[in-house]
C-alpha cells in the first residue's frame, strides 16, 4: 500500500491527532455538564420534596391543592435525574405528597369523598401517577374481597345458632362483626367508585 512520505505525513498525522484531542476534550467536557446539569437536578427535587415536607395547608382546602398541583407542576418539569436518583426521589416526592394530603384532610375537615376524589386527581399528576392508581384500586378491591368473605363467614356462622334469642352474647358479638364488616365493605366500595380509570 502507499504511504505518506514523511513530508506528508508529519502534518496529516498532526491534524489528525489535534481532531482526536478537541474531539475527546469536548466528550469529556459533555460528561462533566450532564453529571453537574444531574447533580442540580437532584439538589432541586430535593429541595421540592423538603418543601412539600414543611408545606402547611391551609383550612380551605382548595387553595392547599392549588399550592400542591404547583408544587406537583414544578417537579414534572424539573427534569429527570439518573434511573436510581429518579426512582429514589419520585418515590420520596410521592410520600410527602400523601402526607401532605393526609394533613389536608385533617386541617380542612373535608368529607371524604372530596378528600379522595383530590387525592386521586393528585395520583394521577405525579409521575407514577397511573401505576399509583392501578394498585390503589387492587388494594381496595383485595379488601373488599376479603372482607365479603368475612361476612359471608360470619353469617354462616350465626345460621348454625337457628333461631336462638338475640340475648346471646356470642350471637351479639357475632351481629356487631356483621355489621362492622359490612360498613367497611360498604365504605371500600364508596372509595373504589371514586377511583378514575386509567
Amino acid at each position: 500500500p502507499p504511504t505518506a512520505t514523511n513530508r506528508l505525513n508529519s502534518p496529516i498525522w498532526t491534524r489528525f491527532r489535534k481532531a482526536c484531542d478537541h474531539f475527546f476534550e469536548s466528550k469529556a467536557n459533555l460528561a462533566v455538564a450532564k453529571e453537574n446539569s444531574a447533580k442540580a437536578i437532584v439538589q432541586f427535587k430535593e429541595e421540592l420534596i423538603a418543601k412539600t415536607e414543611l408545606f402547611q395547608p391551609s383550612s380551605d382546602i382548595h387553595v392547599s391543592i392549588e399550592e400542591l398541583k404547583k408544587l406537583q407542576e414544578e417537579w414534572a418539569n424539573s427534569g429527570e435525574a439518573s434511573l436510581k436518583e429518579n426512582d429514589r426521589l419520585n418515590n420520596t416526592f410521592g410520600r410527602a405528597v400523601e402526607k401532605l394530603l393526609e394533613r389536608m384532610k385533617t386541617i380542612s375537615q373535608v368529607d371524604d369523598k372530596l378528600f379522595y376524589r383530590l387525592k386521586y386527581e393528585q395520583m394521577l399528576k405525579s409521575p407514577q401517577g397511573v401505576e399509583q392508581i392501578k394498585k390503589e384500586r387492587l388494594v381496595l378491591q383485595d379488601k373488599i374481597k376479603k372482607l365479603q368473605a368475612e361476612v359471608d363467614q360470619l353469617e354462616n356462622n350465626l345460621s348454625f345458632f337457628g333461631k336462638s334469642k338475640n340475648t346471646n352474647p356470642l350471637i351479639v358479638e357475632y351481629l356487631e362483626k356483621v355489621d362492622k364488616a359490612k360498613l367497611e365493605v360498604s365504605e371500600l366500595k364508596t372509595k373504589l367508585k371514586l377511583i378514575p380509570t386509567v
